[in-house]
């Protein structure tokens, strides 16, 4: 049976558990590096990592602000692949 294992990304300070995108402006503030995540998913010897956005925005937040920032989280790492 081949295990699949998951990775949930999400940008912080290190200081709390913030579910912050990989936008530019919370990259600046952030220590999660997606070029680093990267290059240990695939230096491991893990057959498959699934990488899974976790992130959260408050229930108001207009659905073009949460496109926009999946999508600038998404890109964060594929631009990198």
């Amino acid at each position: 049976m081949d295990l699949t294992y998951g990775i949930h990304l999400q940008q912080t300070d290190g200081k709390a558990d913030h579910h912050w995108p990989f936008t530019p402006e919370f990259n600046r503030v952030g220590c999660i590096e997606p070029k680093e995540v990267l290059d240990v998913v695939s230096s491991s010897p893990l057959p498959h990592v699934d990488l899974v956005l976790e992130i959260l925005h408050r229930l108001e937040a207009p659905d073009s602000v949460v496109l926009n920032d999946l999508r600038a989280s998404i890109d964060a790492f594929a631009e990198l692949l």
